[in-house]
């Protein structure tokens, strides 16, 4: 028989299970800490990922924006190819215009007291050789006396319409015409020497208006000045005076008797009555009298032919 028994109870894990433990616990670890590397692993690729985009994205605006600069640059060139040109044709046209710039006027004073508005100042000019489109100005001068003035130049720049109708003129004109009735008149005729009688100079009459029996002289009361815009000057020892007949469908007359011919000889040229145009010539040289008067009327037959 046994004395006693002895039992032995295996508290505590061997050897081997604890090594097992202690594999599962770093197998633990290793598995959590692999999560937390694998998940900043895909969070920085996200971030790369979104990066790269908006480099792409900056890449794309920054062509953009150096593709509007050429544009814009190439649209700058051409306005500045366009100004360019537009500075070439401005320089052809100066060249053009300039010659212009250099007027040669004459004047013509009208003296006949039935010229008594701008219009009619404008109707005479032309009815005697002054074409329309070559009148730069119709005015008064120191007298009240219409003066026409037109370019005589080839190439001339000539005055707008403002410049041929100011009522201004036709009011100032107004003042000097004076009302005459000469009353019981039975004809123009009778009416005529009756108002010749009264003194009434026929060269002033504007116009006659009539009123039954009754005649009303419009009377031009205007006294030139001591020195007139054209004055007739008085023929001297070495001058003569020559008067021209011009009816109103001859206004070529006047033209020709602007020839270059006469131009060494001409002293002064105007109209003293609504059809006559008196010129003083100087007897320049050893030209004579009668020869100035033939190659007056030789000019005047050359231009009539090609009127």
């Amino acid at each position: 028989m046994f004395d006693s028994t002895e039992t032995v109870t295996n508290t505590s894990d061997n050897a081997v299970d604890t090594l097992r433990k202690d594999v599962d616990g770093l197998s633990n670890s290793f598995g959590s800490t692999l999560s937390v590397i694998r998940r900043e692993v895909q969070k920085n690729a996200d971030t790369i990922v979104a990066n790269k985009r908006n480099q792409d994205a900056f890449n794309k605006s920054i062509v953009e924006t150096l593709a509007q600069h050429h544009r814009q640059i190439d649209e700058n060139t051409a306005t500045i190819l366009s100004v360019r040109r537009l500075a070439q044709n401005n320089a052809a046209r100066l060249d053009v215009i300039e010659p212009k710039l250099v007027q040669t006027d004459s004047e013509l004073t009208i003296y006949v007291p039935t010229v008594r508005t701008d219009a009619d100042a404008l109707l005479y000019a032309t009815n005697h050789g002054i074409a329309a489109g070559s009148i730069k100005e119709i005015k008064l001068n120191a007298a009240n006396r219409y003066v026409v003035v037109y370019n005589t130049s080839k190439t001339a720049i000539n005055g707008g319409p403002e410049a041929l109708a100011r009522p201004e003129h036709v009011d100032k004109v107004a003042q000097f015409m004076k009302t005459i009735a000469i009353q019981n008149q039975s004809n123009r005729a009778s009416a005529d020497k009756a108002a010749q009688a009264q003194g009434i100079d026929k060269d002033k009459v504007a116009a006659v208006d009539v009123d039954g029996s009754t005649y009303n002289y419009v009377v031009d009361t205007r006294e030139d000045v001591k020195t007139p815009v054209a004055p007739i000057e008085a023929p001297k020892a070495e001058s003569f005076t020559l008067d021209i007949p011009v009816a109103y469908s001859e206004g070529y007359k006047v033209k020709a008797l602007q020839d270059e011919r006469l131009k060494p000889y001409l002293a002064s040229a105007k109209y003293t009555t609504d059809t006559n145009y008196r010129l003083v010539l100087n007897l320049a040289g050893s030209v004579s009298r009668d020869q100035l008067e033939s190659l007056v009327k030789t000019i005047i037959d050359e231009y009539a032919k090609k009127a």
